[in-house]
């Protein structure tokens, strides 16, 4: 390739007269590329092959999304510098010249449709919401049938793993069936690492639910998110027509509301399919896997022991259960990050409660104290009359009591009082007594010396309950004569 000095020389000396032998001896180029160089009126342009740089190389599809959002280079340099580039600037720019024509073939890809039952789209979206006059963060999960589009949502509180675990187990069993393939993203709660090009290293637990099910989990490409559009498009049309402007009473009024709109949106035909995705799923449903008999997420369940005031501690919240169950152990089942389950050891939800935000908070069921309390009075002059006259040292108790400003004194005499219900009078006497010796007036403190009572059982009943023996004494000689 000649320089446009060389190219403007050769042309002169041509019009001179010069042959062309003379004329690549004088410019010191051959003779070929003088005759070119004469024959062709365009002004030669410097081009050349470029070089393949490896720094950009698996950073490519990246670099292509982020131009197709039409970012500047400084911007798409930043982008890729997080997730490990380590090449120059100018070998970015390089890149982007040389590519700008792919954009538009980059944003254009081949639509790929699955057969019946194969696969199934699972993902989540944040959302602020308006319940009951307050503003709330709530996630959006969707479980999508790529076939039919059939569609299942759950909302929640909360994102942890467990939550996410349930929202798809609720939404494979709503299809009352299980796909052969479940699609999610790199979320992670569900993966753990994936390398480029490389296989996803899941969650166990994630494990555990696809095991229980026997679907095949796939994580959708690094930077390729377009593997599960069917999933991502319809959260949009959710924000736009059903978020947007609405406001909801309860948690419960959101699920319930969100159902029915899901089910009225799959009586219209799916912009792609053409066909309303409540009827294709009448086709795709009886090729989907059998259902297993018990659910995954029962085994997420919390084991606790219940306290013999009817509570159980969950989050730093304490909720009351059933008196039946005092002393005994439960299971604790989250739902959605808004509801707790509280289970028997058969696996029954003998109650539930709406979860509290506030820690250290006591939610009181007074249904669940039903043939415990009704003998408590509820008023402080009238329960604590009854203290005094239930217990010995119950004066000194009360004298102490006031002492604490902070305590709340009808309580504390009503829960005493119902410590009866499981242990004898004479044993909450020993312990008021020891209470009032070390100027101790908390609950708790009470509650833990009558546990070590039980277990251990070393507090003697008072002497007026100890019935009287009568003894006679004899002399030495008596026994002599036994002898005898």
């Amino acid at each position: 390739m000649i320089t446009i000095n060389t190219w403007t020389k050769i042309r002169s000396l041509s019009t001179e007269g010069h042959s062309i032998r003379s004329i690549a001896r004088m410019v010191g180029a051959s003779r070929n590329t003088v005759r070119k160089a004469l024959k062709e009126s365009n002004l030669p342009k410097y081009s050349r092959t470029p070089c393949e740089n490896k720094l950009i190389r698996e950073y490519e599809e990246l670099v292509l999304e982020l131009m197709s959002k039409k970012l500047i280079g400084t911007r798409i340099y930043k982008e890729i510098c997080k997730v490990g580039y380590t090449g120059s600037i100018t070998t970015l720019y390089r890149f982007i010249n040389s590519h700008k024509e792919n954009v538009e073939a980059f944003k254009t890809t081949v639509r790929f449709e699955t057969n019946p039952g194969e696969q199934a789209q699972f993902d989540w979206s944040p959302y602020s919401v308006v319940i009951a006059g307050e503003i709330v963060q709530v996630y959006c999960f969707l479980t999508i049938l790529s076939y039919s589009r059939k569609k299942q949502i759950v909302f929640s509180k909360t994102q942890r793993i467990e939550a996410v675990l349930d929202a798809l187990e609720s939404g494979i069993r709503g299809f009352n069936g299980v796909p052969k393939q479940v699609v999610i993203d790199n979320a992670k709660q569900l993966v753990l690492s994936h390398p480029r090009d490389d296989q996803a290293v899941y969650h166990p637990k994630f494990l555990e639910l696809a095991g229980t099910y026997r679907f095949s989990p796939y994580a959708c490409q690094t930077y390729w998110p377009r593997t599960k559009g069917k999933v991502e498009r319809p959260f949009y049309y959710i924000e736009q027509h059903f978020i947007k402007g609405n406001e909801f009473n309860s948690f419960e009024e959101l699920q319930n509301r969100a159902e029915e709109f899901i089910h009225e949106w799959e009586l219209e035909p799916n912009k792609t399919t053409l066909v309303p995705p409540a009827i294709l799923y009448n086709e795709e449903q009886p090729v989907l896997m059998e259902l297993p008999i018990s659910r995954y997420s029962h085994h997420l369940k919390e084991t606790r022991k219940v306290s013999w005031d009817c509570l159980v501690s969950y989050r730093g919240v304490k909720y009351s259960v059933p008196n039946q169950y005092a002393g005994k152990s439960i299971w604790l089942n989250e739902k959605q990050g808004h509801l707790l389950q509280i289970l028997n050891e058969s696996g029954m939800i003998v109650c539930e409660h709406i979860l509290s935000t506030q820690k250290g908070a006591t939610v009181i069921n007074e249904v669940h104290y039903e043939g415990v309390k009704g003998s408590t009075p509820k008023s402080l002059p009238k329960v604590r009359e009854k203290f005094i006259d239930t217990f010995s040292v119950g004066k000194e108790y009360t004298d102490l009591l006031k002492t604490d400003v902070k305590a709340n004194h009808t309580h504390r005499y009503r829960n005493i009082l119902e410590l009866l219900n499981h242990y004898e009078v004479y044993q909450v006497e020993e312990v008021l007594k020891q209470a009032i010796l070390y100027k101790r007036t908390e609950y708790n403190f009470l509650v833990n010396l009558l546990k070590n009572i039980a277990r251990k059982k070393t507090i003697v009943p008072q002497a007026s309950r100890i019935p009287d023996v009568q003894t006679k004494t004899r002399s030495l000689d008596y026994y002599s004569g036994l002898l005898h």
